[in-house]
């Protein structure tokens, strides 16, 4: 997803949740980007190619970060994010 402007892609959510590799810019709007996948400068399309053929020819580097998507989406699974809301509230009420 060589996104250029942005603040959370579902495509790239959806990605992760099937433990997909993701290659992306700084403006997808995942903080993990590092972790699941290779993060390129925005308008290259040179970096985006070299980081997809970096992943399709390295299949320790897929697998790690194939491994790490799981660990990461449980961050974006709605009962996650309703327990942060609810601690949030909490917190601006007491």
């Amino acid at each position: 997803m060589p996104l250029l402007f942005g603040t959370m892609s579902i495509a790239i959510l959806e990605a992760v949740a099937h433990g997909l590799p993701i290659v992306t810019t700084i403006h997808s709007g995942l903080p993990e980007v590092e972790e699941v996948g290779i993060k390129v400068p925005a308008k290259n399309s040179d970096a985006i190619a070299e980081a997809i053929i970096d992943l399709i020819s390295d299949p320790e580097l897929w697998r790690r970060k194939s491994i790490n998507t799981r660990k990461v989406i449980k961050n974006y699974l709605w009962s996650e994010i309703a327990k942060k809301l609810v601690e949030v509230y909490a917190q601006m009420c007491s």
